[in-house]
C-alpha cells in the first residue's frame, strides 16, 4: 500500500448543532493514519503515520454550507502484508475547535455499510463506509483458504478468491499446517430457550441451535428467545449454505409450496440468510391464507431480525406474474403490525429478512394473526402498461400487475408512466418530501432541481408527468409550469448550456392521491400535456415545476411552497439544484444534508426513433428542393418546441451537429441537397 486518498470536512460542535469551520493547514490538516491486518479473530497494527496532507477544496458543499475536502497522502515506507482483510483508521490530531469529519457513504456499492468506531475507550459498529481508496500495486499471492463456517480448506489459493467474510487465508502455511484447524475457531451459539455457549459451528448443530460466527462471543449474549407458549412451530429445517427450500419457498420453488395458514393462526418460524455458491439468499416463509368475503386482515410479526412482511397476490399465471398488494418492514424485536382491507381471494404472506447476508439460520420470529373482520376494500384507478383499464381496489389491480392510485377513477386518470410510451421514467416514489421546488413570480423563491436524462434517438416529449403536495388552501396555482433542457457541457458534465425552456407554460393538471405523509399538505399527481417537444440524441438535463402566483398561500408559514418528491437512487446519476436556476449546481444530496443519492420522481411521455436524416425535412428519404420551406420553417421553432410535424423530427434541421436548427445551419443545408438518407 503506497498511498490513500480520502474525503472529509471540517465543524464544529456547539452542543446542539454543528457548524462549519475553516481548517488551519498547519494544524488541521495533520493526520495519524494506521493500517491493520485482520486474521480472522485478531486484529493487529502493521504500520502507523503521522502526515501533514494538505486537503484539495472540490468546490462541493455538504448540507450547502461546509466545504468538501479531498485529501492524498503518500505511504513510505509502504505498508506490506500478505492478508485479505485490512483496516485502515485516519485520525484528525490537533485542534479541538475544528473537527476533522470523515465523509461517508451508505448502502452505495462497493461498500458493505460496516465499519469500527472507538469513542472514549468503546469499540462499536456503526452502518456506514468511510470514503477511501486504497492506493498501490499487488503481488501474485497464493496459499491455504479456510472457509470456517463450512470447515472446508484449500491450498494453493489466490488472494483474491479467498476474500468472503468467513474466509480465512495464510500464505505462510498449507491447510495442514494451520495452527488451528479449519472450522475449529469456536464462536457463540444460541441453543432453544436462550443459553449461550461458545462452540464450533460443528459443534452447535442441535435442533433450535444457531451459531453467529467465528470468533463471535457470549458477552453480551446474542442470544433472543421469542417463542412464546402455544404457538404452533413453522417445521421447517433451519436453512444453511446449499439449502434448497421445498417447504415453504412459495413462488420462489419450484414447483411453489406453502405453509397454510387462517385468520387466527399463530406461528413459530425460523429464517437466516446463506449462499448457494457465491450467491447470497434468503429464506423466504411464505403463508397461504383464503379469505371468503371482504375483510381486513391484520397481524404482527416479531423477529430477532430486520424484518419485511409482504401480503402477496398471484397474479392471473398464479406464481408466474403475482403481485405484491403492500410491504412492511421492521426492526430486530420491533412489533411490526400489518392491517389491510383486502376482497375474497387467495393471498400469501410473505416473512423474510431485509438483508440477503447477516442473519443466522434458525434465527426466530413470530407471526400472530389477529383476525379478520368486514370490510369493503377502497377502489381507485388501476394503470397497466400505460393504460387506466378499470376502477379496481388495490389487490385486484396488483392480481393484474397494475400500479393503484387511490381514490382516483377510470378513464379520466393519466397511466403514460411506465406504459409503451414511456420514454424516461426516473424511479418510484418512496414518500421523501425535504425538497422545495418551484418559482414563484415575484421572484421571493426560486429553485430548480435538475436530474439526468438521455436518449439513443430523436425524441419527442409530448407529456411529463411528476409527484408532488401542496397544502390544502393553496388555491393559486392555475396549471402554470416551467419546464427545462440543460445541455450537459458543464463542467463534468453537469448542466451547462440551455438546450431549451418554456415558463409560465399553461395547461397544468393535478390528481389528487390523498393526504400526504408531510401533514397538512396533500398529495397530487402533476401532468402537463398536449407538448411537441423536440429532442435530438444525446444526454441532457431536465427540469419541470409548478409556477406559484400571488396570494403566496400556504400551510401557514411552515409550508408555504408546493413541494417535489425525492425518490431514492433509482434511474442515471444524481440530481442537482440549483438555487439561482443559472450557477452553483449542487448534489441533491448535499442540499438534503444526507448520504444517500437521490433523483427526482418523474417520467416522459413520447416517442424516440431512430437517428434521423440531416435536411430531410419531409421524411421522404431525400434531401431535395422539396425540404426547402420546412427547413425555412424550422427557423422559427426554437428547440422544436411546437414544431407541427411529429412524424418527421424537428432535429432533422439540424446540419452542422449542434442540436439546434438555426441559421448556422442554412450553409450545410444548402450542401446537403441531393443527398439520400441511409
Amino acid at each position: 500500500m503506497t498511498g490513500l486518498r480520502w474525503w472529509g470536512i471540517f465543524e464544529t460542535y456547539n452542543g446542539s448543532a454543528w457548524n462549519p469551520c475553516t481548517p488551519d493547514p498547519s494544524v488541521d490538516f495533520v493526520f495519524k493514519i494506521r493500517i491493520y491486518v485482520d486474521e480472522f479473530c485478531t486484529i493487529t497494527q502493521v504500520a502507523e503515520y503521522n502526515l501533514r496532507v494538505d486537503g484539495i477544496n472540490t468546490g462541493y458543499l455538504y448540507n450547502g454550507t461546509a466545504p468538501l475536502y479531498e485529501f492524498n497522502a503518500t505511504l513510505s515506507p509502504a505498508a506490506t502484508f500478505n492478508d485479505n482483510v485490512i483496516w485502515v483508521s485516519i485520525q484528525g490530531q490537533q485542534n479541538p475547535n475544528c473537527w476533522f469529519l470523515w465523509a461517508g457513504t451508505q448502502n452505495v456499492a462497493p461498500g458493505d455499510n460496516y465499519c469500527l468506531v472507538r469513542e472514549a475507550g468503546t469499540l462499536y459498529y456503526s452502518d456506514y463506509d468511510p470514503s477511501i481508496c486504497v492506493l498501490g500495486t499487488s503481488a501474485v499471492v497464493t496459499g491455504s483458504c479456510c472457509n470456517e463456517y463450512l470447515g472446508t480448506c484449500q491450498d494453493n489459493v489466490l488472494l483474491t478468491n479467498c476474500v468472503g467474510g468467513d474466509d480465512r487465508f495464510d500464505a505462510t502455511k498449507t491447510c495442514a499446517q494451520l495452527t488451528t484447524g479449519c472450522g475449529q475457531i469456536t464462536g457463540a451459539c444460541c441453543a432453544e430457550g436462550g443459553a449461550c455457549t461458545i462452540t464450533t459451528k460443528a459443534a452447535c448443530s442441535a435442533p433450535g441451535n444457531r451459531w453467529y460466527g467465528s470468533c463471535t462471543d457470549c458477552t453480551p449474549p446474542p442470544c433472543c428467545d421469542i417463542a412464546l407458549p402455544g404457538y404452533t412451530p413453522e417445521g421447517e429445517p433451519n436453512c444453511g449454505d446449499g439449502y434448497v427450500d421445498n417447504f415453504n419457498g412459495g413462488c420462489n420453488s419450484t414447483p411453489p409450496v406453502f405453509s397454510l395458514i387462517n385468520c387466527t393462526s399463530t406461528i413459530q418460524g425460523t429464517s437466516g440468510t446463506y449462499r448457494i455458491g457465491t450467491t447470497l439468499y434468503r429464506d423466504t416463509d411464505w403463508y397461504k391464507l383464503v379469505l371468503s368475503s371482504a375483510s381486513t386482515v391484520t397481524m404482527t410479526v416479531v423477529a430477532e431480525f430486520e424484518v419485511q412482511v409482504s401480503i402477496v397476490v398471484p397474479g392471473v399465471n398464479g406464481c408466474t406474474d403475482y403481485g405484491t398488494v403492500s410491504t412492511t418492514t421492521g426492526d430486530c424485536a420491533s412489533f411490526v403490525d400489518v392491517s389491510k382491507c383486502l376482497p375474497a381471494g387467495e393471498y400469501y404472506i410473505v416473512i423474510t429478512p431485509v438483508a440477503f447476508s447477516g442473519v443466522p439460520c434458525g434465527s426466530q420470529y413470530t407471526l400472530e394473526m389477529t383476525g379478520c373482520t368486514s370490510c369493503v376494500p377502497p377502489v381507485g384507478a388501476c394503470c397497466v402498461n400505460g393504460s387506466c383499464v378499470a376502477t379496481y381496489d388495490e389487490a385486484t389491480c396488483a392480481r393484474f400487475g397494475g400500479t393503484w392510485w387511490a381514490g382516483q377513477t377510470c378513464p379520466g386518470f393519466p397511466c403514460e408512466c411506465g406504459g409503451p410510451t414511456t420514454i424516461w421514467d426516473n424511479g418510484v416514489d418512496d414518500g421523501r418530501w425535504w425538497l422545495r421546488h418551484v418559482r414563484r413570480t415575484d421572484g421571493s423563491f426560486f429553485r430548480t432541481c435538475v436530474d439526468d436524462i438521455e436518449f439513443t434517438g430523436n425524441a419527442t416529449i409530448t407529456s411529463i408527468q411528476w409527484i408532488g403536495a401542496q397544502c390544502a388552501d393553496f388555491t393559486t396555482w392555475t396549471g402554470k409550469v416551467d419546464w427545462y433542457l440543460y445541455n450537459a457541457d458543464g463542467a463534468g458534465g453537469l448542466p451547462g448550456t440551455v438546450f431549451a425552456q418554456a415558463e409560465n407554460v399553461p395547461g397544468g393538471l393535478k390528481f389528487e392521491l390523498g393526504p400526504s405523509a408531510l401533514s397538512p399538505m396533500i398529495d397530487y399527481f402533476f401532468v402537463l400535456p398536449n407538448l411537441n417537444i423536440q429532442v435530438p440524441p444525446g444526454r441532457y438535463w431536465f427540469a419541470a415545476r409548478c409556477v406559484q402566483e400571488p396570494p403566496f398561500a400556504g400551510c401557514g408559514t411552515t409550508y408555504p411552497w408546493p413541494y417535489s418528491r425525492t425518490s431514492q437512487r433509482d434511474n442515471g446519476s444524481e440530481a442537482y439544484v440549483s438555487q439561482t436556476g443559472a450557477v452553483a449546481w449542487q448534489p441533491l444530496s448535499a442540499l438534503l444534508g444526507v448520504q444517500e443519492f437521490y433523483d427526482i420522481v418523474f417520467c416522459l411521455k413520447g416517442t424516440v426513433a431512430p437517428a434521423g436524416c440531416a435536411g430531410d425535412m419531409n421524411c421522404d428519404g431525400q434531401v431535395d428542393f422539396d425540404d426547402i420551406d420546412r427547413f425555412v420553417e424550422a427557423l422559427g421553432y426554437p428547440g422544436g418546441a411546437g414544431w407541427p410535424y411529429p412524424n418527421c423530427p424537428w432535429t432533422n434541421g439540424d446540419c452542422n451537429g449542434d442540436n439546434q436548427v438555426n441559421f448556422d445551419d442554412i450553409d450545410p443545408f444548402v450542401a446537403r441537397i441531393g443527398a439520400t438518407c441511409p
